[in-house]
């Protein structure tokens, strides 16, 4: 998040000097000068966006998952689950294993999803052997929770 925060903080310094040249061209703040008007709004907006990160990241608490529930699902858990699509001819089920993170930890392509993503609330506080109905990306699915690992390391090795 503080690269995020890095990013803002330029993108507002390019915007506050596109706003100065279109002052410096037109001499006038508002009067026939709707580009610096857009980028007034602008500035507001990202610093509204900065104020708003900044308060996250102070308020932010690093969590460590040293002790992962293997008993029912919760942020930090890794969990392997088949899903079967009630759209599908097939009768396919699929297996995915997932780590349900925090906010703004996402990453889907390492199995990363928040806890408050659509199919990390169907898994929360579920445990292995339950079944879950749920709609995920506008299709009904079932999902089963097939196992909880206490690390990655034990979810490779199980795979």
């Amino acid at each position: 998040m503080t690269a995020q925060l890095a990013k803002y903080e330029r993108e507002l310094e390019e915007i506050r000097e596109e706003k100065n040249i279109a002052y410096t061209l037109s001499g006038d703040t508002w009067h026939d000068n709707p580009g610096f008007n857009q980028l007034e709004q602008a500035e507001a907006r990202k610093c509204q966006e900065i104020a708003a990160l900044a308060e996250m990241l102070s308020t932010a608490a690093l969590c460590t998952y040293d002790n992962r529930s293997v008993k029912s699902v919760k942020i930090g858990s890794i969990v392997r689950c088949a899903i079967e699509r009630s759209d599908d001819a097939n009768g396919r089920i699929e297996e995915k294993i997932f780590e349900i993170v925090g906010y703004g930890e996402s990453d889907p392509t390492q199995g990363k999803i928040t806890y408050d993503s659509p199919m990390g609330r169907a898994l929360m506080h579920h445990e292995p052997g339950e079944l879950i109905n749920a709609v995920i990306a506008g299709k009904s699915v079932e999902i089963e929770v097939v196992e909880l690992f206490a690390s990655w390391k034990d979810a490779k090795n199980a795979s």
